[in-house]
């Protein structure tokens, strides 16, 4: 996604709970978590839902071998 985004390699992006940035969300507690693997493959429970942006996705050139 960094790189889709065009921006460059930060450490700090692996440590967004450091982040001393105001929140003011609901998951104003999960913000400042560290990252954890408990939700991996939570989007699958989507991926009907996500269909459609998935195809908008591979049809980019880049992100045509992208396996789901």
């Amino acid at each position: 996604m960094i790189s889709w985004l065009g921006w460059d390699w930060q450490d700090k992006f692996l440590s967004p709970h450091l982040n001393a940035r105001s929140v003011t969300t609901a998951s104003n507690v999960q913000v400042r978590s560290p990252i954890n693997t408990k939700s991996l493959g939570g989007w699958k429970k989507y991926k009907e839902m996500l269909r459609p942006a998935m195809a908008i996705i591979s049809q980019m050139d880049k992100y045509k071998d992208l396996k789901y």
